[in-house]
């Protein structure tokens, strides 16, 4: 696996560049969109390419330190800047890829496995190094994420222009590729909060035209036998609660009117 370090549009002409060239073999070798500089990079996570291409050049002295600890780890970096080299020659590239080791190992289709329209794993894994080049535009489209069967995340790369790679570090079996595009998530929950607010609206008007269409029906026969206060007022037999007992009859007929419900007649409690 070879790194293309550098900018975006520096690193897409000279990745279709390679890929023309008669000695890049895809069945043996890929080619990783890498980021603007190589001192963004850790030297484990440089560790992993086999080669890196500085597509820009740079030599101030972070990146020269970095450049001799890779080639120490055993990398190949073109151009060799801290052997003076400043430009790349064909020359230096084809021998690089004839540098490269042996050939990349196949995975069965077998241990790719279609969930759904949305989901994918790919098993069989365990023991391997390296990187998974897999030939899905997945990198290309934010949204899809990938996690081993641990669910940890894993890095997903640009392989080749158009593919997306994965580093494997032999400690897991399966890879699990997803698709949860952040715009269709917040549309979702915005719609169901929407929802949800009407819901709300249309049952606090339908409780309101209800009850003044109750207030606002015509006084029946009923209505004026229970706001008859000589008819329906009962014998409290006590003057010193004749108003609170007054005033619960009242609200016990309304309340009968507008629920049908009957509740519990008010007694006056001796005092």
């Amino acid at each position: 696996t070879i790194a293309l370090i550098g900018g975006d549009d520096e690193v897409r002409f000279v990745t279709y560049q390679i890929l023309l060239h008669p000695s890049f073999d895809p069945s043996r070798m890929a080619l990783v969109k890498g980021k603007e500089r190589i001192t963004g990079y850790t030297i484990e996570e440089l560790s992993r390419y086999q080669a890196v291409i500085l597509v820009n050049g740079v030599s101030d002295e972070e990146t020269l330190k970095m450049q001799r600890e890779y080639a120490a780890r055993g990398g190949k970096i073109l151009p060799d800047i801290a052997s003076g080299k400043k430009a790349i020659a064909e020359e230096d590239v084809i021998s690089l890829f004839s540098s490269l080791p042996g050939n990349g190992i196949a995975i069965s289709d077998d241990s790719v496995v279609m969930l759904d329209f949305d989901t994918r794993e790919i098993r069989s894994l365990k023991g391997r190094n390296g990187f998974l080049v897999y030939s899905e535009k997945f990198s290309l489209y934010p949204g899809w994420k990938v996690v081993n069967e641990r669910g940890e995340k894993a890095g997903m790369e640009l392989a080749n222009g158009v593919n997306t790679a994965v580093p494997l570090d032999g400690t897991f079996d399966t890879l699990r590729f997803t698709y949860e595009p952040r715009g269709f998530k917040e549309g979702s929950w915005a719609a169901i909060a929407t929802i949800a607010l009407l819901l709300v609206y249309f049952a606090i008007s339908w409780v309101r035209t209800k009850r003044m269409a109750n207030r606002n029906q015509p006084e029946t026969e009923e209505k004026r036998a229970c706001l008859d206060d000589n008819q329906y007022l009962p014998d409290v037999g006590d003057d010193r609660c004749w108003g609170d007992a007054r005033l619960a009859w009242v609200k016990h007929c309304c309340h009968h009117l507008l629920f049908r419900e009957v509740l519990p007649l008010p007694l006056c409690q001796p005092h």
